[in-house]
């Protein structure tokens, strides 16, 4: 199965042309997704094929740095291109371990509600 997509490095070098490559080789490029991202990069894929979007007007846009949510290690949109242009359609990001690592944190204090009073 070969997607299109486009990588954040082609984003900024102004090469915004999508190129074409099988899920598993996005792995093997630098900054790579882990493997999870890209089996689930697969699986958009093969939902959105199904679902009745032309392979040649569906492609991944590897988000930029700035664009990325605070917990995301790698962010991928999946895109449709319809007379409006490039549109998407869903976001796949790589959380890592960004939700284990916040509740490990300790709380910088206990939780009390203003006005709370005490059990008995």
């Amino acid at each position: 199965m070969h997607v299109y997509h486009l990588r954040s490095s082609a984003v900024c070098g102004g090469k915004g042309h999508p190129m074409s490559c099988t899920a598993a080789a996005l792995t093997d490029r630098a900054r790579p997704p882990p493997q999870t991202l890209a089996y689930f990069i697969g699986r958009t894929y093969l939902f959105m094929v199904r679902a009745g979007v032309r392979p040649a007007r569906l492609r991944f846009r590897q988000h930029l740095t700035h664009e990325m949510a605070h917990y995301a290690e790698d962010c991928w949109d999946a895109e449709v291109e319809c007379s409006y242009g490039w549109i998407e359609c869903a976001g796949l990001a790589d959380r890592s371990a960004y939700d284990l690592r916040a509740r490990a944190r300790p709380a910088p204090a206990a939780p009390v509600a203003p006005g709370a009073r005490p059990s008995v």
